[in-house]
C-alpha cells in the first residue's frame, strides 16, 4: 500500500495550520486595522458575519468546481496554488492598505482574501480523497486535520503574544510562509499521480435522503461545537480556575482532538464510517454532559479532553464519510456542503454575539445544555443516515 498519501496528508496539515493561523491573526488585528482605515468599530461583527457568508457560498461552489475540474482536467493543484497566491498577497497587503488606501482599500483586500482563501478548505481534501486508497483515507484525513487542531490550541497564546505587536510583522511572516508552503502542492500532486492511479470517475445515482440527513447532522454538530467553545468552555473553567490560567487550560480540548483522533480513524476501517460517526457523536454528547456535572477542575479537564477528542472524531470521520458518500466524482459537492454547514454554524454564533441575545435570561439558561442537545440530535441523525443508506444499498 503506497505511503505517499500519508506524506501528502502531513503536508496538507502544515497548510491547514498556516491557513488557520492566518485567520487567527486576522481576527486579532482586524479591530486595529479597521480603526486605522477610519471604519467604525460597529462594523467589525458585520464584516466577520459576511466572511462566513462568503465561506458558505465558496465551499459549495468550490466543491462543485473541484468535481468538474477533476473530471475534465484530472488535476487541480495548480489552480489551488494560483488562487492561494492571490489570497496571500491580499492578506500581506492589509496592514499597509489600512493606513494608505483607507476603508475601500482595506475592505476590498479583505473580501479578495476571504474569497480566494476558500481554495484551501475543500479542494485539497478532494485531492487527498482522489489519490488515497479507501483503507488509507480515514488516517490521511486525521493527519490533515491535526493542522487545524494545533492552530486552535495555540490561538489563545497568539492573542497574548501578538497583543502589542505591529501587525505588519505577523502578516508578512504568515503570508510568506504560507506562499512557500503552498507552492509545493504542485509537486506533491505530481508525485501522487506518478505513484498512484486515481480511481475511474463514475457517476452513480446520488442517494439524496441520507445525503441531506448527513449535511443536516453536520449543522447540528457544528452549532454544538460553536456554542460550547464560545459560550460554555470558559465559564466552566472559571468555576475552578483564574482568568490568567485560561490560555493554558483551553488547550486541553485541542490536546484531546490531536491525541484521540488517530485511534478513532483507525477504527473506521473496522466498523465503517457511518457507525463510527454514531459512536463518536454519542461520546461527544456524553463528554459534554460530564463537563456540566464536573465537581472539580480535574474532572472538568478530563471531560474537556475527551470532548475534544470525540469532537475531532466527528469532524474527521464526517469528512471521511462525505468523501465516501460522494461516490466517485461527487466528493467535492458533498464535502463542500459539509464544510458550508460548519460555516453556517459559525455565522449563527457570531450573529448571536452581535445581537446580544446570549445575555438574555432565556438564552443564557439554555446555553449550558445546548451542545448536549445538539450533539445528541446529530447522533440520532447519524443513525438515520446509516439506516437509510443501508436500506438504499439493499435495494
Amino acid at each position: 500500500m503506497p505511503k505517499i498519501p500519508y506524506y501528502a496528508a502531513l503536508y496538507l496539515a502544515v497548510i491547514q495550520f498556516l491557513f488557520a493561523t492566518t485567520w487567527t491573526i486576522y481576527v486579532i488585528f482586524l479591530p486595529q486595522l479597521l480603526a486605522q482605515a477610519g471604519i467604525e468599530a460597529q462594523w467589525l461583527g458585520r464584516i466577520l458575519l459576511l466572511d462566513q457568508v462568503i465561506f458558505i457560498v465558496m465551499d459549495i461552489s468550490l466543491g462543485f468546481a473541484a468535481d468538474k475540474v477533476r473530471r475534465v482536467i484530472g488535476n487541480f493543484g495548480g489552480l489551488i496554488v494560483g488562487t492561494s497566491l492571490i489570497s496571500c498577497l491580499a492578506f500581506l497587503a492589509m496592514p499597509w492598505a489600512a493606513s494608505a488606501l483607507g476603508a475601500a482599500g482595506l475592505l476590498g483586500l479583505i473580501f479578495i482574501w476571504v474569497f480566494t482563501s476558500s481554495a484551501l478548505r475543500v479542494p485539497p481534501l478532494v485531492m487527498l480523497g482522489q489519490y488515497a486508497a479507501k483503507p488509507q483515507l480515514p488516517l490521511a484525513v486525521a493527519l490533515q486535520a491535526v493542522g487545524l487542531a494545533v492552530a486552535g490550541s495555540i490561538a489563545p497564546y497568539l492573542g497574548m503574544v501578538l497583543a502589542n505587536t505591529d501587525p505588519r510583522l505577523p502578516f508578512v511572516l504568515n503570508s510568506v510562509t504560507l506562499v512557500l508552503t503552498v507552492l509545493g502542492l504542485i509537486y506533491v500532486e505530481r508525485s501522487l499521480r506518478q505513484q498512484i492511479t486515481p480511481a475511474a470517475i463514475e457517476m452513480p445515482p446520488l442517494q439524496k435522503t441520507p445525503t441531506v440527513l448527513l449535511i443536516t447532522a453536520s449543522l447540528f454538530a457544528g452549532v454544538g461545537f460553536q456554542i460550547y467553545s464560545s459560550f460554555n468552555s470558559q465559564p466552566q473553567l472559571l468555576q475552578f480556575a483564574s482568568k490568567e490560567q485560561l490560555p493554558y487550560l483551553l488547550t486541553v480540548f485541542w490536546m484531546g482532538f490531536n491525541l484521540l483522533v488517530f485511534p478513532v480513524s483507525l477504527l473506521v476501517n473496522r466498523v465503517g464510517a457511518l457507525p463510527m460517526l454514531i459512536v463518536v457523536g454519542a461520546l461527544t454528547t456524553l463528554s459534554a454532559l460530564l463537563a456540566t456535572w464536573a465537581g472539580s477542575l480535574e474532572q472538568l479537564l478530563i471531560a474537556q479532553f475527551l470532548m475534544g477528542g470525540f469532537w475531532g472524531g466527528v469532524f474527521t470521520v464526517g469528512i471521511t464519510a462525505a468523501l465516501f458518500f460522494g461516490n466517485t466524482g461527487r466528493e467535492g459537492m458533498i464535502l463542500g456542503l459539509w464544510f458550508s454547514m460548519l460555516s453556517v454554524a459559525a455565522f449563527l454564533r457570531i450573529g448571536l454575539l452581535l445581537s446580544g441575545e446570549h445575555n438574555s435570561p432565556v438564552i443564557k439558561s439554555w446555553l449550558p445544555t445546548a451542545p448536549i442537545v445538539l450533539w445528541a440530535g446529530a447522533s440520532l441523525l447519524f443513525v438515520l443516515v446509516w439506516l437509510t443508506y443501508k436500506r438504499a444499498r439493499v435495494r
